[in-house]
């Protein structure tokens, strides 16, 4: 029951960041790319968030304690990353750099925890 009420708390303020973004543009108030920013940096300080939850899980075998560990160090960075990138950099900039940020961690991510399953095979 945690979980779920967690989720919707998550999904509750993402659609009030959405939609205060969203008004703060109609009035002028915020500028034309604040809620692709706004969502954005929210979507990636959640990855830095799952990051961080990802080695808390009790593992039996030292081999997947070591690969979430190492996931979740990778995913936080990302998301950290990601997160500046979107709120900091040009959108321009901002878009492919981050998006190959966020797709280098779950890369790296895999890819060590297959070379961690192939060894011990």
């Amino acid at each position: 029951m945690k979980s779920i009420t967690q989720a919707g708390l998550v999904a509750t303020a993402m659609i009030a960041a959405s939609l205060a973004a969203a008004w703060g543009v109609t009035t002028g108030v915020l500028g034309p790319d604040t809620p692709v920013r706004v969502m954005m940096v929210f979507n990636a300080l959640l990855l830095a968030y799952y990051g961080n939850a990802i080695p808390k899980a009790v593992l039996r075998t030292p081999v997947a304690r070591s690969g979430r560990r190492f996931a979740g160090w990778v995913f936080v960075l990302g998301g950290l990353i990601s997160a500046a990138l979107w709120a900091f950099a040009p959108l321009d900039i901002a878009t492919p750099i981050a998006l190959t940020v966020t797709a280098g961690s779950a890369i790296l991510a895999i890819g060590y925890c297959r070379l961690s399953r192939a060894k011990t095979a």
